[in-house]
């Protein structure tokens, strides 16, 4: 169960792709109480309970994961925190990993959604995988390896202009609907119709 439930209390599910969003959010409330510790120490808790998945989740949301709590950690808090070199570490794991997973996907030059797929010769990528390219950018700063920030502008720029990226790109508003499978190449149906 994740979100607020029936009897109105808050449920967090560390298993899911949104679990950085309540760091982020408590992040977000710190900066707007600049005087007080009522929000910074939560969302420093909350950070590092967010810790561990980094090097070993099989999806895009890596950005929604680690971008949004170990890196706002890092900006908020670094150099004078006794956890920035946590934060750091967890912050490159996650864009590490985000780059193998896009080092799966050549022939279309995407970040897929995940690294198992449809098939071999097939990768699906959604939309809000941009939302995640901030954590490669973040991570070119931060090392000065430009290869994370090219990677995420490949992407951007691919996702952008889905017609001309080569292999097989879809574009699920919701995944659970059965894709169109006309195209063998490639595949879009996002918004395209009324129905999708």
């Amino acid at each position: 169960m994740h979100g607020a439930w029936t009897d109105n209390r808050l449920r967090l599910d560390d298993l899911q792709w949104v679990r950085g969003f309540f760091p982020a959010a408590l992040w977000l409330a710190r900066d707007r109480t600049p005087s007080s510790d009522l929000f910074a120490v939560p969302a420093h808790s909350r950070t590092l309970a967010n810790m561990g998945l980094e090097g070993t989740w099989d999806g895009h949301d890596l950005g929604f994961m680690y971008e949004l709590s170990s890196v706002s950690a890092l900006r908020r808090l670094c150099p004078a925190h006794p956890s920035c070199g946590r934060l750091r570490e967890s912050g490159l794991a996650a864009a590490d990993r985000l780059m193998q997973i896009a080092a799966t996907n050549p022939a279309a030059g995407m970040v897929p959604t995940a690294i198992k797929r449809p098939s071999t010769s097939e990768a699906d990528v959604i939309i809000d995988s941009l939302m995640n390219m901030p954590l490669l950018v973040w991570a070119s700063e931060t090392t000065g390896d430009a290869s994370y920030r090219d990677t995420a502008l490949k992407h951007a720029k691919r996702v952008a202009h889905p017609a001309r990226a080569p292999g097989r790109l879809d574009l699920p508003i919701d995944p659970s609907r059965p894709r169109k499978r006309k195209d063998p190449l490639r595949t879009f149906h996002q918004a395209r119709e009324h129905e999708t």
